[in-house]
Protein backbone atom coordinates (compact mmCIF):
# COMPACT_ATOMS: atom_id res chain seq x y z
CA UNK A 1 0.00 0.00 0.00
CA UNK A 2 1.53 3.29 -1.08
CA UNK A 3 1.21 6.14 1.41
CA UNK A 4 0.99 9.51 -0.33
CA UNK A 5 0.38 13.01 0.96
CA UNK A 6 -3.29 13.85 0.69
CA UNK A 7 -3.75 17.08 -1.24
CA UNK A 8 -7.42 17.92 -1.53
CA UNK A 9 -9.49 20.97 -2.33
CA UNK A 10 -11.64 22.48 0.40
CA UNK A 11 -15.09 20.92 0.59
CA UNK A 12 -14.08 18.06 -1.70
CA UNK A 13 -16.30 15.18 -0.64
CA UNK A 14 -16.03 11.46 -0.84
CA UNK A 15 -18.18 8.35 -0.84
CA UNK A 16 -17.17 6.07 1.98
CA UNK A 17 -17.34 2.33 1.55
CA UNK A 18 -15.44 0.28 4.09
CA UNK A 19 -15.62 -1.20 7.55
CA UNK A 20 -15.83 -0.82 11.31
CA UNK A 21 -13.10 -2.35 13.48
CA UNK A 22 -13.77 -2.85 17.18
CA UNK A 23 -11.71 -3.40 20.28
CA UNK A 24 -14.38 -4.07 22.88
CA UNK A 25 -14.37 -1.86 25.94
CA UNK A 26 -17.72 -1.39 27.62
CA UNK A 27 -18.71 1.10 30.29
CA UNK A 28 -22.14 0.60 31.82
CA UNK A 29 -24.50 3.40 32.84
CA UNK A 30 -27.92 3.01 34.38
CA UNK A 31 -30.78 4.35 32.27
CA UNK A 32 -33.63 5.38 34.59
CA UNK A 33 -36.56 5.05 32.19
CA UNK A 34 -37.59 1.62 30.91
CA UNK A 35 -37.04 1.49 27.12
CA UNK A 36 -39.62 0.27 24.66
CA UNK A 37 -38.64 -3.17 23.34
CA UNK A 38 -40.87 -3.02 20.27
CA UNK A 39 -39.13 -2.71 16.93
CA UNK A 40 -40.11 -2.85 13.30
CA UNK A 41 -38.71 -4.31 10.12
CA UNK A 42 -37.67 -2.10 7.19
CA UNK A 43 -41.11 -2.68 5.69
CA UNK A 44 -42.74 -1.24 8.83
CA UNK A 45 -44.12 -4.60 9.96
CA UNK A 46 -43.34 -5.70 13.52
CA UNK A 47 -40.30 -7.92 14.02
CA UNK A 48 -41.15 -11.44 15.20
CA UNK A 49 -38.70 -11.29 18.13
CA UNK A 50 -38.16 -8.13 20.21
CA UNK A 51 -34.97 -6.18 19.54
CA UNK A 52 -32.27 -6.66 22.16
CA UNK A 53 -30.44 -3.39 21.60
CA UNK A 54 -30.67 0.18 20.40
CA UNK A 55 -27.65 1.96 18.92
CA UNK A 56 -27.87 5.45 20.39
CA UNK A 57 -24.96 7.05 18.53
CA UNK A 58 -21.59 6.67 16.86
CA UNK A 59 -18.88 9.17 17.78
CA UNK A 60 -15.94 9.68 15.41
CA UNK A 61 -12.87 10.90 17.29
CA UNK A 62 -9.82 13.03 16.53
CA UNK A 63 -6.49 11.38 15.77
CA UNK A 64 -4.64 12.23 18.98
CA UNK A 65 -6.76 14.39 21.27
CA UNK A 66 -9.79 12.13 21.44
CA UNK A 67 -12.06 15.10 20.76
CA UNK A 68 -15.33 14.15 19.07
CA UNK A 69 -15.25 15.24 15.44
CA UNK A 70 -18.76 14.12 14.52
CA UNK A 71 -21.68 12.20 15.97
CA UNK A 72 -24.21 10.13 14.04
CA UNK A 73 -27.58 9.40 15.62
CA UNK A 74 -30.80 7.89 14.35
CA UNK A 75 -32.30 11.37 14.09
CA UNK A 76 -29.17 12.96 12.55
CA UNK A 77 -27.33 10.35 10.45
CA UNK A 78 -25.29 12.82 8.35
CA UNK A 79 -21.72 13.50 9.52
CA UNK A 80 -18.97 15.65 8.04
CA UNK A 81 -15.48 14.52 9.05
CA UNK A 82 -12.17 16.33 8.34
CA UNK A 83 -9.75 14.04 6.56
CA UNK A 84 -6.84 15.91 8.12
CA UNK A 85 -7.80 14.57 11.57
CA UNK A 86 -7.60 10.90 10.59
CA UNK A 87 -5.31 8.70 12.68
CA UNK A 88 -3.78 7.46 9.43
CA UNK A 89 -4.53 7.89 5.75
CA UNK A 90 -3.16 7.42 2.26
CA UNK A 91 -3.87 6.44 -1.33
CA UNK A 92 -3.83 2.95 -2.77
CA UNK A 93 -0.90 2.20 -5.04
CA UNK A 94 -1.69 3.23 -8.60
CA UNK A 95 -4.92 5.01 -7.62
CA UNK A 96 -4.45 8.74 -7.05
CA UNK A 97 -8.18 9.28 -6.34
CA UNK A 98 -8.92 6.16 -4.29
CA UNK A 99 -7.75 6.40 -0.71
CA UNK A 100 -8.32 5.21 2.82
CA UNK A 101 -8.53 6.86 6.24
CA UNK A 102 -8.88 5.47 9.75
CA UNK A 103 -10.39 7.09 12.83
CA UNK A 104 -10.91 6.16 16.45
CA UNK A 105 -14.61 5.77 17.20
CA UNK A 106 -17.03 4.64 19.85
CA UNK A 107 -20.54 3.24 19.66
CA UNK A 108 -23.06 3.78 22.46
CA UNK A 109 -25.68 1.04 22.79
CA UNK A 110 -28.58 0.36 25.13
CA UNK A 111 -29.99 -3.06 25.95
CA UNK A 112 -33.76 -3.13 25.48
CA UNK A 113 -34.52 -6.75 26.31
CA UNK A 114 -32.98 -10.11 27.14
CA UNK A 115 -31.85 -12.33 24.27
CA UNK A 116 -34.57 -14.31 22.53
CA UNK A 117 -31.91 -17.02 22.15
CA UNK A 118 -28.56 -17.35 23.98
CA UNK A 119 -25.49 -16.60 21.85
CA UNK A 120 -22.43 -18.18 23.51
CA UNK A 121 -20.12 -17.06 20.69
CA UNK A 122 -21.05 -13.40 21.16
CA UNK A 123 -22.67 -10.78 18.94
CA UNK A 124 -21.61 -9.60 15.50
CA UNK A 125 -21.20 -5.95 14.60
CA UNK A 126 -21.84 -5.71 10.87
CA UNK A 127 -21.01 -3.01 8.37
CA UNK A 128 -23.58 -2.93 5.58
CA UNK A 129 -23.63 -0.61 2.58
CA UNK A 130 -26.69 0.14 0.47
CA UNK A 131 -25.45 -0.18 -3.10
CA UNK A 132 -28.43 1.79 -4.39
CA UNK A 133 -29.86 4.63 -2.30
CA UNK A 134 -33.14 4.36 -4.16
CA UNK A 135 -33.52 0.69 -3.23
CA UNK A 136 -33.48 0.05 0.57
CA UNK A 137 -33.36 -3.69 -0.10
CA UNK A 138 -30.06 -3.66 -1.99
CA UNK A 139 -27.68 -4.50 0.89
CA UNK A 140 -23.99 -5.43 0.66
CA UNK A 141 -22.15 -6.81 3.71
CA UNK A 142 -18.63 -5.36 3.95
CA UNK A 143 -17.35 -6.62 7.28
CA UNK A 144 -18.08 -8.09 10.71
CA UNK A 145 -16.42 -8.28 14.11
CA UNK A 146 -17.36 -10.10 17.32
CA UNK A 147 -18.20 -8.47 20.66
CA UNK A 148 -19.44 -9.82 23.99
CA UNK A 149 -21.07 -6.88 25.79
CA UNK A 150 -22.19 -7.60 29.35
CA UNK A 151 -25.07 -5.14 29.52
CA UNK A 152 -28.16 -5.53 31.69
CA UNK A 153 -31.60 -4.48 30.49
CA UNK A 154 -32.08 -0.71 30.86
CA UNK A 155 -28.31 -0.09 30.86
CA UNK A 156 -26.06 1.40 28.19
CA UNK A 157 -22.52 0.51 27.16
CA UNK A 158 -19.82 2.30 25.20
CA UNK A 159 -17.92 0.13 22.73
CA UNK A 160 -14.54 1.57 21.80
CA UNK A 161 -12.97 0.81 18.46
CA UNK A 162 -12.34 2.45 15.14
CA UNK A 163 -13.61 2.92 11.62
CA UNK A 164 -11.65 2.35 8.44
CA UNK A 165 -13.02 4.40 5.54
CA UNK A 166 -12.29 3.95 1.86
CA UNK A 167 -13.14 6.88 -0.38
CA UNK A 168 -13.13 8.26 -3.91
CA UNK A 169 -12.47 11.96 -4.43
CA UNK A 170 -15.25 13.79 -6.28
CA UNK A 171 -14.48 17.52 -6.59
CA UNK A 172 -17.62 18.38 -8.55
CA UNK A 173 -20.39 16.63 -6.65
CA UNK A 174 -21.33 15.76 -3.08
CA UNK A 175 -21.72 12.01 -2.69
CA UNK A 176 -23.30 10.85 0.56
CA UNK A 177 -24.47 7.25 0.66
CA UNK A 178 -26.18 5.23 3.35
CA UNK A 179 -23.95 3.00 5.44
CA UNK A 180 -25.41 0.80 8.13
CA UNK A 181 -23.85 -0.45 11.36
CA UNK A 182 -25.80 -3.24 13.04
CA UNK A 183 -25.60 -5.65 15.99
CA UNK A 184 -26.56 -9.25 15.27
CA UNK A 185 -27.35 -12.14 17.60
CA UNK A 186 -26.28 -14.97 15.24
CA UNK A 187 -28.74 -17.47 16.74
CA UNK A 188 -31.76 -15.17 16.59
CA UNK A 189 -30.74 -13.98 13.14
CA UNK A 190 -30.66 -17.55 11.84
CA UNK A 191 -34.11 -18.23 13.31
CA UNK A 192 -35.45 -15.15 11.54
CA UNK A 193 -33.71 -16.08 8.29
CA UNK A 194 -35.03 -19.66 8.25
CA UNK A 195 -38.52 -20.86 7.39
CA UNK A 196 -41.20 -19.92 8.36
CA UNK A 197 -39.95 -16.36 9.04
CA UNK A 198 -37.83 -15.98 5.89
CA UNK A 199 -36.29 -12.60 6.77
CA UNK A 200 -33.96 -11.66 3.92
CA UNK A 201 -32.64 -8.25 5.00
CA UNK A 202 -29.63 -8.11 7.32
CA UNK A 203 -31.17 -5.15 9.12
CA UNK A 204 -34.35 -7.10 9.84
CA UNK A 205 -32.28 -9.97 11.23
CA UNK A 206 -30.20 -7.61 13.41
CA UNK A 207 -30.95 -6.61 16.99
CA UNK A 208 -30.21 -2.94 16.22
CA UNK A 209 -28.94 -0.84 13.35
CA UNK A 210 -28.06 2.76 12.65
CA UNK A 211 -27.44 4.69 9.45
CA UNK A 212 -24.36 6.89 9.01
CA UNK A 213 -24.06 9.14 5.96
CA UNK A 214 -20.44 10.27 5.65
CA UNK A 215 -18.86 13.27 3.99
CA UNK A 216 -15.08 13.62 4.24
CA UNK A 217 -13.65 17.13 3.86
CA UNK A 218 -10.28 18.80 4.11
Amino acid sequence: MLMNKVNLRKSVTFSVILSWIFALSCTNHVVPSKPDTLCSRISGLPRFYPCEFEILKIDVLSDSTGITLATATKEKPFVSIPLSRAASKGFYSGHNQQGWASYAAKMTIRRLSKPSFPTPTGYKIQFVRLDNDDNPYNEALYGTTTIKPEVAVEETAVINGGIMLEYFSTPTKVLTLNYIYSIKNPVTAQMLKDTPNNYELLRDQAEAHITMQVELTD
